[in-house]
């Protein structure tokens, strides 16, 4: 959902930018779509799990892959 948003964003300040006119606010402009896509907008827990709406089924994947392989060390 965040980075559909980003992508609003970053279409928004290009259209801006081809439409203004006035030099101060097109580096105004400028200077903050090079950030944007230097320091993207998302979020992640301890800078490595994105939390986004894939999050829930990351960990549903992740317990039941380690419930297997707890099964599987059960029976040898």
């Amino acid at each position: 959902m965040i980075i559909m948003e980003v992508g609003k964003l970053r279409l928004l300040l290009m259209r801006l930018l081809v439409e203004e006119h006035d030099p101060r606010v097109k580096e105004e402009l400028d200077l903050f779509m090079r950030y944007t896509v230097e320091k993207p907008l998302w979020y992640r827990m301890w800078r490595a799990v994105p939390l986004d709406a894939m999050l829930p089924l990351r960990v549903v994947s992740l317990c039941t892959t380690y419930v297997i392989i707890v099964l599987n060390l059960e029976n040898m």
